[in-house]
């Protein structure tokens, strides 16, 4: 990307949650299995390499990102336990299609084995690519009940301010560091008539920070849907729904570090994100490295403290 980001989420780029079929050839079972035990064997190694030759293309993270990659697998296995095996088996109607497109895709399920016990179930995707097996999505077991959760609550919040993007949102807090503050980058499509978007970010301490990113559409019914759109990108590393203050704000808790493949879904660090639909815009707080047990406070805070003017139009 064009811009630093805070390093609190690498969610959207493993997910791919759709509701379409999978094709009717039989499908290559257990060398889908063999996959996720081989790349699992490879985060046991920190063998990165290996890792990412197990993903399609479209997930592999290049390898200016092996730090980041290897110290958040350090990280999550300091906090959970090592990983000490895995237990795979077939799904069905997860939801999951392949992030790119590939041939006789298979879906697995998986369980994480630390300190003696099996996490949650997860779920992950694998097709061909040029002749080999590929793990190709992943998500986790709670993400339909949380989406469907988070989208039924999800509405307008209030109507459309009228003052430019960047005043909305909050400033910078004292002691933290600003990293970001402009247009975000354009490494994916608009949605249907956004006009312009700001987004704000800041790290607090060594590691994790808090974003506020704010688009404004051309209608209310085009900021809706784009908010409705955000999330359903998002939930495939949902771990639960999210409601705070104001009345119709809603949004999903995310595994932080869903990118390793490995966090289960009862061991942070987590990342809120919540939508608030105000007429024609659409604000998302995303305060991240949330420990274990950390409630939604944070993600309240940041919602109570934009700036939106008295005048307002819709």
């Amino acid at each position: 990307m064009a811009k630093p980001t805070v390093r609190i989420v690498a969610v959207a780029a493993a997910v791919c949650v759709v509701t379409s079929g999978c094709g009717t050839a039989k499908p290559p079972t257990a060398a889908s299995i063999a996959v996720v035990r081989a790349f699992v064997t490879a985060l046991q190694r920190r063998d990165f390499d290996a890792a990412m030759s197990l993903r399609c293309s479209a997930l592999r993270q290049p390898a200016e990102q092996r730090a980041l990659f290897l110290d958040q697998l350090d990280r999550l296995q300091a906090s959970a336990g090592p990983i000490e095996g895995v237990d795979v088996a077939p799904a069905k109607h997860t939801g999951l299609t392949p992030v790119q497109k590939l041939r006789r895709p298979v879906e697995v399920r998986y369980t994480v084995r630390r300190n003696g016990t099996k996490s949650a179930p997860m779920f992950t995707i694998v097709g061909d690519e040029k002749g080999h097996r590929r793990l190709c999505g992943q998500a986790t077991g709670d993400w339909k009940r949380a989406y469907a959760a988070a989208r039924a609550k999800l509405r307008a919040v209030g109507p459309s301010p009228t003052a430019a993007l960047p005043a909305l949102l909050p400033p910078t807090p004292a002691g933290s560091q600003q990293i970001d503050d402009g247009p975000p980058p354009a490494d994916r499509p608009a949605f249907t008539g956004q006009k312009e978007a700001w987004t704000r970010a800041w790290q607090t301490g060594s590691y994790g920070g808090e974003r506020v990113t704010a688009w404004r559409y051309d209608t209310s019914a085009h900021a809706l849907a784009a908010a409705r759109e955000q999330l359903r990108s998002v939930a495939g590393a949902a771990i639960e729904a999210i409601s705070v203050p104001p009345s119709g704000a809603s949004g999903v808790r995310l595994a932080a570090f869903s990118a390793l493949g490995v966090q289960t879904p009862d061991v942070g660090p987590y990342v809120d994100y919540v939508y608030a639909v105000y007429g024609r815009v659409v604000v998302l707080v995303a305060p991240g490295n949330l420990p274990t047990g950390a409630t939604h406070d944070r993600a309240r805070a940041l919602l109570s403290q934009l700036r939106l003017p008295t005048r307002s139009s819709t």
